[in-house]
């Protein structure tokens, strides 16, 4: 591998290394999930210090260490700093489930260019969209993140019997088969769909991201949805998330 690396840098999360030194996990396109170190970041006004905080979309120059197998950033450009959503408790908080959700699943466990545009657009348009299509952006972030990952079960027919399930039908979701039963199965559940939502996410999954939240949403199937898919995203991480905590969502 090269020693000296340039990437595109999606901050997640940020950590004290000693008295001085900044430790920094990063989601980047070309290399996955990766941890940089800022040396002397926090000695004086560190120079890159101000603009390595989570959510910070940057542009970095690395040098790769391959004894020790680390990153050591030389140089760094801020090329987003999502400044609402720093300044936005509710839109940080979810900014922080999506950069938790990255974290927990190794970035995605998949195509890392794919997860990497995902939260660069989920954090782009929770950083810019009205209070009204916050919820739906986290729905989508949320959708789509089991899309990428393989683990969106299907929509259409029952899991148990194999049966096609019409629109007039709900499907309950449960939990051990990480999956959709039709009526007649009869699994007793939390979560339902009803044909609206299923139409929803179904349609909206082929959107761009910016068309999809922008998508009407019945809003009482708002938080419903939003629970089922957060249920689902745990079943996956098989971890509980922190970002869940102490109702903050």
């Amino acid at each position: 591998m090269q020693r000296n690396v340039t990437v595109n840098a999606l901050v997640l999360r940020t950590r004290r290394i000693g008295d001085y030194h900044k430790g920094v996990s990063c989601l980047t396109p070309q290399l996955g999930l990766i941890d940089v170190l800022l040396y002397g970041a926090y000695k004086g006004k560190g120079k890159y210090s101000g603009i390595t905080e989570p959510f910070s979309q940057l542009h970095l120059h690395l040098y790769y260490n391959p004894v020790k197998k680390t990153y050591k950033v030389i140089d760094a450009e801020e090329k987003n700093s999502f400044s609402i959503i720093r300044h936005d408790l509710p839109r940080f908080y979810r900014a922080s489930l999506f950069s938790e959700i990255v974290l927990k699943s190794y970035g995605g466990g998949g195509d890392s260019k794919d997860i990497f545009i995902l939260l660069r657009d989920a954090l782009t348009i929770l950083d810019t969209c009205n209070p009204a299509q916050v919820e739906c952006t986290v729905i989508q972030f949320l959708w789509r993140f089991l899309i990428l990952s393989g683990m969106n079960p299907d929509l259409n027919y029952c899991s148990m019997c194999g049966r096609q399930v019409g629109l007039g039908e709900l499907l309950t979701f449960s939990q051990e088969e990480n999956a959709f039963v039709c009526s007649r199965c009869g699994a007793a559940g939390n979560f339902t769909l009803n044909g609206g939502e299923r139409k929803y996410l179904a349609y909206t999954a082929r959107l761009p991201f910016t068309g999809a939240v922008k998508t009407g949403l019945v809003k009482s199937s708002v938080h419903p949805l939003r629970q089922l898919l957060l249920t689902m995203i745990q079943n996956f991480l098989e971890y509980p998330l922190n970002s869940l905590k102490n109702n903050l969502l």
